[in-house]
């Protein structure tokens, strides 16, 4: 779930445009959505149900430089994966809370599931904007690429040891190559705030 929280999101957008708004929407709350009605309707976009990971299309909502940046074909870009091949499930049981993880559970026991991973070019400055996240790519101005497939094999995420292997790592937009770091004030603003929450969280922990 952190990998989605993340990393990706099953929406293509963000629900405020930049780290300002974001700052003035946690202090301000309900009377800024008054003036900020876009807001409001993506966070009601972002209220869906999701009955598995491995039945929605997952989204970076942040673009990310394609490349060295002084280079001639530098451009930027966002990710996105589609499942290609995955194990059935059950009917979730939304009054569990934790419904997405015994999803996951149970489909990994049966079976090793395929994703495939999309890059999608940004071709349009005007309509394709680096700091604006609550404006979306759109599909038809710029397809995303297939470049790979992520498969993560059968396996028992309840295995001994697994939680406490997940308890010491720390995921998040920044751990990448320099050609391919993320843009934007939210990502700038992540940076720190996800630094800070990981060190504060191997601390309580009593983890190096």
């Amino acid at each position: 779930l952190e990998f989605r929280r993340v990393l990706f999101r099953s929406i293509d957008i963000f629900f405020v445009d930049n780290a300002k708004d974001m700052c003035d929407f946690t202090q301000i709350g309900d009377p800024w959505l008054a003036d900020h009605p876009r807001t409001q309707e993506i966070l009601d976009e972002m209220a869906k149900v999701v009955p598995s990971v491995f039945e929605t299309d997952l989204w970076s909502s942040m673009p990310f430089h394609f490349g060295e940046e002084n280079s001639p074909n530098h451009t930027y870009c966002k990710y996105k994966l589609v499942p290609e091949e995955v194990p059935p499930g059950s009917e979730p049981d939304y009054d569990d809370p934790h419904y997405l993880h015994a999803d996951l559970l149970q489909r990994l026991q049966t079976g090793e599931a395929r994703l495939k991973f999309y890059v999608q070019l940004r071709t349009n400055p005007e309509t394709m904007p680096l700091d604006r996240a609550t404006v979306r790519w759109s599909e038809k101005e710029s397809q995303p690429i297939h470049v790979a497939t992520l498969i993560l094999p059968q396996q028992d995420i309840t295995a001994r040891g697994q939680a406490e292997y997940g308890e010491t790592l720390s995921f998040h937009p920044w751990r990448t190559l320099k050609a391919h770091e993320p843009v934007g004030s939210i990502a700038e603003a992540r940076k720190v705030v996800y630094q800070a929450s990981a060190e504060l969280r191997r601390n309580v922990n009593g983890e190096p």
